[in-house]
């Protein structure tokens, strides 16, 4: 699979000196905005990998288009709770990943629609009953990341903080979910089995049961973030998926 990311990436950088010209028109008073831009991000597979051979194919897709557009394509990771903090009140920033939501529509600028994904109550074993977010509740402990989308919906359903299980990365609840330390894991589908696949886990035995919601998996920005600059990212998107490129990324993650 490596060998063929790199192929994609070496592809991606012929097409990126064929657009290089069409992307400089217009540049103008957005270029000046483009270098006070930062791109955060947090280890959240398999969106987003800090430290392995492969990068998570929201990380790909962001970087791909930070180098279209004439961005530095450089990650600066952290923790959710940090980055997304930040991303709300700090200027000229990105976030890749995040996932849209009601709660959030008004506290960001949506910039790019990277992929569709859904939230699921996943339990693991060959005799694992599929449980409903109340019954996993009811039944023990539920593993959820702090400040994460799923610990946001958790507490809106009234799930009693004594019944959730909160770590501050996505390993954590894996590794206990398998080992039978947490009857059920709150978590988004893709990235819990790219979690259990790092971690050595085997997928086979994952239940999932209630299927709460779905959802878009975005780069989001600042709120201020300049229209020139979301633009150009939209554009670069675009390009992206009309010559191959993102069709190849997303492929090599099997998504």
């Amino acid at each position: 699979m490596y060998a063929a990311i790199r192929r994609v990436r070496a592809v991606a950088g012929a097409r990126r000196a064929l657009l290089a010209l069409a992307l400089a028109v217009g540049m103008g008073a957005a270029h000046a905005h483009a270098g006070d831009v930062k791109i955060l991000s947090a280890d959240i597979p398999p969106y987003s990998i800090k430290d392995g051979e492969t990068q998570g194919f929201v990380a790909e897709v962001a970087k791909e288009i930070a180098r279209r557009v004439g961005q530095s394509p450089e990650l600066n990771y952290s923790s959710w709770s940090r980055v997304y903090k930040a991303i709300q009140t700090q200027p000229n920033r990105l976030l890749a990943p995040i996932a849209r939501t009601p709660q959030r529509e008004e506290k960001l600028t949506w910039v790019v629609p990277v992929y569709p994904d859904r939230m699921v109550v996943m339990t693991y074993g060959e005799d694992a009953e599929k449980l409903s977010l109340k019954e996993a509740a009811e039944k023990g402990m539920v593993g959820v990341q702090q400040d994460s989308l799923m610990h946001e919906l958790a507490k809106k359903r009234g799930i009693d903080a004594s019944n959730l299980d909160i770590s501050g990365d996505t390993a954590t609840p894996a590794r206990k979910l398998a080992a039978g330390r947490i009857d059920a894991w709150l978590v988004l589908e893709s990235m819990a089995m790219m979690t259990m696949k790092q971690e050595g886990i085997d997928p086979g035995p994952a239940k999932i049961g209630e299927v709460i919601k779905e959802f878009t998996i975005y780069i989001g920005g600042s709120p201020d973030l300049p229209d020139q600059v979301v633009k150009r990212w939209r554009d670069a998107f675009e390009a992206m998926k009309k010559d191959g490129t993102y069709a190849e990324i997303m492929s090599m993650y099997g998504v």
